[in-house]
């Protein structure tokens, strides 16, 4: 199970076995670059579409269906909805 880092540690640690470590140390070099700079570049963004993946709503044929029919055809309001409204004008009309 993965150990949540110190917030306050800007620093990060990791194990590599040396067949991994040959791996990254060719593509630090190839890029001419340092090793911080290639492991940011590419972790960050990678984390960052991890991120954005797991952020995204995706819907069916059958939920945009549903959604835009209720948008075209509305239920009428029930009464909670109703007293919703009314508090709503009356707290605004004070500002």
């Amino acid at each position: 199970m993965p150990r949540i880092a110190n917030a306050t540690n800007d620093r990060i640690s990791i194990r590599i076995n040396s067949d991994d470590k040959q791996i990254l140390m060719k593509a630090v070099s190839l890029a001419k670059t340092n090793i911080t700079d290639f492991v940011l570049q590419h972790v960050i963004s990678n984390a960052k579409e991890i991120i954005k993946e797991h952020e995204k709503t995706t819907l069916s044929g059958s939920d945009i269906s549903f959604i835009m029919d209720l948008l075209d055809n509305p239920p009428k309001p029930n009464k909670h909805l109703i007293k919703a409204s009314q508090m709503a004008k009356e707290r605004y009309r004070e500002i």
